[in-house]
Formats: structure tokens, sequence, C-alpha cells
């Protein structure tokens, strides 16, 4: 019989299963608890749900930070993991023949922001460069790790704070104020919960032109395979069809947890569990210490906004008149009211967070896996802001709102398409007082702890299905907690 594990992570999501292999590579002996009977993923798969042949992802597609040192210690190609990657990162139109670029060139990207913006971005970037691995450490940890932080020195982090500060404006200050740079930081900022966060919009902006994006040949369930073959061969284990309801404790140490069937298991050193569920599974309102990844916060009282996302089968690739927008893995669109809004100096985040946006991904123009030879498949999500105005309800009724818009910049588009399919986002879970969604100082986050249980950490899961950083909490977690169980 296998001997009890060490830690015992509770959920196989992107970044559960990264800290399962993070840990398991340390040589911990690591057990993943998934509620999923059939896989696992925590919704992260991918499927044929319009046509055969074409591979729609369930949840994220393009992966901005893949490339950070946490994700590629793992060496995921040895477990058949292959990135794809295209020309250009991100394009965000504002009309046929004028777009903000992010590129992995740089001149590319600064041309493209206009006179205003592109002194600005250059000086930008190279502060950026000169400061970037101790800044991803402190922009992808939850919360504001201050002793992260210091160590970029005084000057340089009160530059952090206000560039990237705050989750809704806070200490951030517009770094780029034209209107083609401001929409592109304005749209990059605005989640999937409507709000607009300029500091997060900046901050992607820079680690995209930095690390670029990257999709999984085959899908995001070539990316769960791949960890779950990680952590099976360095001795991890997988336990499918394992609802946890309670967290053990003995004092005020957490030991283990209790499943749906009550049966127990216990974990000689850590529990580790996604911030959301951290609350449901303590018997008394708790947290984790104020040294371990704080758990979430109560967000209850916040109107968030909306998102609805749309799948489409086509018969050929968007035809953009943007020559930049046909090369992009994502493409970025204002919904109308954002692109009738004025275009003045600093005005960009304020029209952008009033209007929303869609963001389309093109997955099928990098990896020839995920349509047949000629065909294509374009995935979407559109965010309807916090406390904005009426939008189409019906599903239909937001399909052919959407499709004219991106008709406008790409005629013909209509013509393509072959099969379509909206998803509405599903009732908030009432257990999860975060609402789903929540983003600290940086790129993942959430709110500082209240009391602490001894044994208990927690990751952050990225904002939504479009860039953010998964995986990566889940390796900052696991690092925090083997650090812990080495020194006990």
């Amino acid at each position: 019989m296998a001997r009890d594990p060490e830690i015992i992570v509770v959920g196989a999501s992107l970044d559960g299963l990264a800290a399962a292999c993070t840990l398991a590579r340390r040589g911990h002996r690591v057990l993943v608890l998934e509620e999923d009977p059939r896989r696992p993923g925590a919704g992260a798969g991918t499927s044929s749900p319009l046509r055969a042949g074409f591979l729609h992802d369930d949840g994220p597609t393009f992966f901005p930070l893949a490339l950070l040192r946490g994700i590629t210690a793992l060496r995921l190609e040895r477990h058949g993991l292959d990135w794809c990657r295209a020309e250009v990162e991100c394009v965000h139109l504002l009309s046929g023949d004028e777009a903000a670029v992010l590129a992995a060139d740089e001149q590319r990207t600064a041309r493209s922001l206009g006179a205003a913006d592109e002194p600005r971005w250059r000086a930008l970037l190279a502060w950026y460069r000169s400061v970037e691995e101790p800044l991803l450490d402190a922009l992808l940890a939850p919360g504001l790790d201050v002793r992260r932080l210091s160590r970029l020195g005084v000057s340089d982090a009160w530059r952090a704070l206000r560039r990237f500060g705050g989750t809704g404006g806070g200490l951030a200050r517009p770094a780029l104020e034209g209107a083609t740079g401001g929409r592109l930081v304005a749209q990059l900022g605005l989640g999937r919960d409507g709000r607009a966060r300029p500091g997060r919009g900046l901050a992607l902006a820079l680690a995209v032109a930095t690390r670029g994006v990257a999709t999984p040949r085959g899908g995001v369930i070539s990316l769960v395979n791949a960890l779950v073959t990680c952590l099976e061969a360095q001795g991890g284990r997988l336990h499918l069809g394992a609802r946890v309801e309670e967290l053990l404790t003995e004092g005020r140490r957490a030991v283990g947890v209790r499943l749906v069937d009550r049966d127990e298991l216990r974990a000689s050193c850590a529990i580790l569990v996604e911030q959301r569920r951290a609350a449901s599974l303590l018997s008394a309102p708790a947290a984790p210490s104020a040294h371990r990844l704080p758990a979430a916060s109560d967000q209850s009282s916040r109107r968030p906004g909306r998102a609805r996302r749309l799948d489409w089968s086509l018969a050929y690739g968007v035809p953009w008149q943007h020559d930049a927008a046909r090369e992009s893995a994502l493409v970025h669109l204002a919904t109308p009211d954002a692109a009738a809004a004025p275009g003045a100096p600093g005005r960009g985040l304020s029209s952008q967070a009033e209007a929303g946006s869609l963001v389309l991904a093109q997955a099928s123009g990098v990896d020839d896996l995920r349509a047949p030879a000629g065909f294509h498949t374009l995935w979407g999500y559109h965010v309807h802001p916090e406390g904005g105005g009426e939008e189409p309800r019906g599903d239909d009724e937001l399909a052919a709102w959407l499709e004219a818009r991106i008709e406008a910049f790409a005629p013909g588009f209509r013509q393509a398409i072959l099969e379509r399919r909206v998803t509405s986002p599903p009732p908030r879970d009432p257990g999860d007082p975060a609402g789903g969604t929540r983003v600290g100082f940086g790129l993942v986050g959430g709110a500082p702890p209240r009391r602490s249980v001894a044994g208990l950490y927690t990751y952050a899961v990225p904002d939504g299905d479009g860039l953010a950083a998964h995986g990566e909490s889940g390796c900052l977690a696991a690092a925090a907690v083997s650090r812990d169980a080495r020194g006990r």
C-alpha cells in the first residue's frame, strides 16, 4: 500500500497540477485530489463540440507567460508538450488600417503606438527588462508581497507600485496616454468581471512583449496531459472522483482532508488548495497564516460584469484587413461604444472600461492540429463591463452583434462561419466568496489573510480564460510549501 503523502493538493487545475509537479520534482510525496471522475484539468480541456476535426479549448488557449522559470523547470517538452508561437503576439484594432501591435520586434511595437507613446514605450520596456526577474516575482505573488518587492530597491519598487499597483486603478498611473497605447493597456487590463485594471494591463503588455504568448499544440488538453505525465513520472499520484468536503485540523494545524464519502486522507506536511476553496473547507472562519499565500477575501458585495464565450468553426481564416491581425495569436476589438469613444490622450482607460471588449484567439493559425487542412477555428470572449449599459441578451443576438463587429474589420468573415457556439458563464457559486475572480497587485493575487492555520497553503487562480499566468501561481505556492517542509 502506498505511504501517506507528505502533501495533498486539492484540485487538478492547471495551477494545482503545476504545483504538484513542482513538489514531486523536489522529492516530496504528493497526492492530487480531483472531484471530476473522468478527467483532470478542472474544466481545462479540448474537444470537438461543433464539427469533427475542429478542436476547441475549454479554458485558456494562449499562455502569455508560458516561458517563466516555474513552468519551464518542469521540462514538459519531455512529456509530450509542444508550444506553438505566432509571428505577432497581440493586436488591438482601432480601424482597418490602424492598430496597436505587441510583437517580439520592439521597433514594430513602438511604431504602432503612435508618436506620443513610442518614446514612453521604449523607456518603459528598457526599465522593465532591467528589473524583469524580481519584478515578475512580485507581480505574480498573491496580494502585495513587500519582501519580493523590496528586492527591486527603493526607487524601482516605488516605480512599480505607481505603474502596477491596485486592482481598479489604485496607485496605478497611465503610462501610455495616447489613443492607441492607452486603449491597448486598457484592453489588456479589462478583466472578465468587467472591471478596469490599468496596472494589470500594463504589466501584461510588458510581459507579453518580452516573453511572448504560446499555445499547446493539439489544445490545452495537451498541457494537462503533459502535467499529469510529469507528475506520475516523478512519483506523484492523481485520484479522480475524490471530492473534498472538509479540512481536518488538530489544534491549529491542517493534517488532512475528509471526502464526501467520509474517507479521511492524511498529509504529514501540508495541504495546498485553491484560494476560493480554502474558506469553504474550514469548519470555522479562518485563513492561512501571514507567511503563507493568502486566502480569498470576501468580495460578495461586488457586482461583477459579464463575460460570454464564443467558438466558431470556419471555412477559412479570418480575412482581416490589417496585416498584423492576420499574423497575430490574439486580436482585441473594442465593442461599438468604445470604438466611437473619443480618443483624446488619457481617455483610453475610461472609455474602454465603459464599453467592453471582444478578445479573439486564432490558435489554428499556428497549430495545424486545430482544424482540417484549409479550415480554421476561432475562440473568443466578450466582456460586458461592470456597470455597463444594455447588451444583447440572447445567444443568437449576441453572436450576430459581435460577428457584425468582426465583419467591420474583416469583410467576408460571416461567409466563413460553418458553426458557432455561445457559452454563458455558470451562475456564481454561493460558496465562492470571491465571486470567481480576483486580481491583487499584479497578474494573479488575493487579499491579506485574517487568521492562521498552520500547514494550509493556497494558490491563486488567474482571472478568466484569457491572458493570465496560468500555472505559475501553483509553482510559486509549491516553492513556499517545499521550503517550509524542508525546514520542519
